[in-house]
């Protein structure tokens, strides 16, 4: 692996390469942005079903292939597939930048985000709660906190049986 590199130096290998691959094996990987990267130039790519956000930023048979979570051969497979088939790189690499325009650019983002913060923000809001149901409450929780209080104190004589020292720490 390569680690961190320049802007330009990333550039040339995203230019070069004709497939990303993203063999992740755990759902640490939330959305895979290199598949993004990726995509935003129109390289197709074969990642991994992981229970994450990567199937979903790169749609199976659409902008390239996903396969299951640590199966080398149907990685290969992925991948000997799309290095064989130039037509099949081609319409993948570009569904795959139609995709990045559509759901990630930066604009395309802000728009969704917008979109989402005024949906919310115009939700009507919940009825208040009625004296009847909060006074229920209060007395509902204030029995079960009496009858519970045997059992509270059953549990801090048994601490101070077992260390000898107070059941409650002066705060110095």
């Amino acid at each position: 692996f390569l680690g961190t590199l320049p802007k330009d130096e990333l550039a040339e290998l995203y230019r070069t390469c004709d497939v990303l691959a993203l063999p992740s094996t755990t759902a640490a990987e939330a959305c895979g942005v290199v598949q993004v990267e990726a995509m935003a130039r129109g390289k197709p790519v074969v990642s991994t079903r992981v229970a994450s956000g990567v199937p979903w930023v790169n749609q199976d048979g659409i902008t390239g292939f996903t396969v299951p979570p640590g199966d080398a051969d149907a990685l290969r497979t992925a991948l000997a597939t799309l290095l064989g088939d130039g037509e099949l790189r081609t319409r993948m690499g570009e569904a795959g930048r139609g995709r990045f325009l559509e759901q990630f650019t930066q604009a395309a983002m802000v728009e969704r985000t917008a979109a989402l913060y005024g949906e919310v923000a115009t939700e009507p809001t919940p009825a208040p709660v009625s004296f009847v149901k909060r006074s229920f409450d209060v007395a509902l929780s204030t029995f079960g906190l009496l009858l519970s209080a045997p059992v509270w104190a059953v549990a801090a004589a048994l601490i101070k049986l077992e260390d000898g020292g107070p059941v409650f720490y002066r705060q110095d």
